[in-house]
């Protein structure tokens, strides 16, 4: 009985051996050909464009829509994808909403369900891509996306890039800038006072800020002040702090809403210093078209501008205008960058595979083409998937328009002092 239960136990852990290296076969099979194909090169190739198309993010999520679909369009017309015999770029929308909480199950389903999908963009803000950055690893899939988040990028999802800056770049730009004020100008800006929504951008370029301007002997930082954007309808408790500190420089890291109420209130205090914005809701037109003059003088960090003194950026921006009836936005050109950027990761790799592409993401250092809207002269990304070479352009707003001012290479504007 002893010896019959033995064999008994034997053949059943052979049979669960089996069983397994099976299992572990299908997975490798499965991996091996599920973006493989012996047949002739594909007559389109599909990018997933993953948006909030709904919600409060609506307007973002639209506008790079918009952006996306106009560099496919630019791309097809000049002969498409030349290393597959001339296909044509396809952007299929999906709405992640504006809810982080729905992202995650909408990528998925999607993700699972869509085996004609080379690569993908989106997401735009760091709240909605931060969970989904997993499912792009799971499918295999290679995600170009502007979450400023330094946690956006990571050794954890090689199939995650990101073309914009970071936080810290975006941090180190604003400084720069303000140094570059106090030096060329002889202004002495040196009490700074940091306001900032404490996301984890927002957080980030503070943090970014802080640390080099405590290397920095000539800045005080009188006030640092964060603050929650959830329920964000009164900036009094804001606007008393600065003006309370009273500083000679403001570091602002808003988006919309609170940008216009933390702007408005400041200016109707009297206090009239000049406000270095960090992105977000400052190089929108919406901006100016809520407070008007109130935001001459104001200056912002930005991932793109169309009036960047780039030939190619100011063709796009005229395209876009011409287009949709309305200036191309700052994530809309990072977005339309970064459906060039797919392209010439294809060429490069021969290949609508995804995870062909990919490995070219890591690999290719771009130079030319509509992909070089952006401020930076080449596009390359690193080993985490962080483009090496993202420099955010300082712009201005004067009379209605977000001119870029610095750095000097890129600016088509001169810069309108505080009188």
């Amino acid at each position: 009985m002893h010896t019959l239960n033995s064999k008994r136990g034997i053949s059943k852990f052979i049979l669960s051996v089996i069983l397994i290296v099976i299992l572990i076969a299908g997975i490798g099979i499965y991996l091996a050909t599920r973006h493989t194909s012996t047949s002739a090169p594909p007559k389109t190739v599909y990018i997933a464009a993953f948006f909030p198309l709904s919600g409060s993010l609506a307007y973002f999520g639209q506008t790079s829509l918009d952006a996306a679909k106009l560099a496919a369009h630019d791309i097809n017309a000049q002969g498409g994808i030349k290393a597959l015999g001339g296909a044509n770029i396809s952007i299929i929308a999906v709405d992640t909403t504006s809810d982080p909480s729905n992202a995650y199950s909408i990528v998925s389903n999607f993700l699972s369900t869509h085996k004609n999908i080379s690569a993908a963009i989106g997401l735009y803000a760091s709240g909605l891509t931060l969970p989904v950055l997993p499912l792009f690893q799971k499918y295999q899939i290679p995600l170009i996306h502007t979450a400023f988040s330094n946690l956006a990028t990571n050794a954890n999802y090689t199939f995650g890039f990101r073309i914009a800056p970071n936080a810290t770049v975006f941090g180190t730009a604003m400084v720069n800038f303000l140094e570059y004020l106090n030096n060329q100008y002889h202004l002495n800006l040196t009490r700074v006072a940091l306001v900032y929504e404490n996301d984890a951008y927002g957080s980030g370029v503070a943090q970014a800020i802080l640390s080099i301007l405590s290397q920095l002997s000539q800045y005080t930082v009188v006030l640092n002040e964060p603050y929650s954007l959830a329920g964000f309808v009164n900036a009094q408790p804001v606007i008393s702090a600065v003006e309370k500190a009273n500083p000679q420089v403001i570091l602002e890291v808003s988006y919309l809403s609170d940008a216009e109420l933390i702007v408005k209130g400041l200016r109707a205090q009297g206090i009239n210093v000049p406000i270095i914005g960090g992105s977000g809701g400052f190089p929108l037109a919406q901006f100016y078209q809520a407070l008007g003059n109130l935001t001459n003088g104001i200056f912002s960090a930005a991932a793109f501008n169309p009036f960047e003194n780039k030939s190619i950026a100011q063709q796009v921006g005229q395209e876009f205008l011409s287009t949709y009836g309305f200036e191309m936005p700052e994530a809309a050109g990072s977005y339309y960058a970064a459906v060039w950027v797919i392209a010439d990761a294809i060429n490069y790799a021969g290949s609508a595979n995804p995870i062909k592409i990919d490995q070219a993401l890591h690999k290719i250092v771009i130079t030319s083409g509509g992909a070089l809207i952006l401020p930076e002269d080449k596009i390359a990304f690193d080993s985490i998937g962080a483009n090496i070479y993202a420099e955010p352009v300082i712009g201005q707003w004067q009379n209605g328009k977000f001119v870029a001012v610095y750095p000097e290479n890129l600016a088509t504007a001169k810069i309108q002092l505080p009188s």
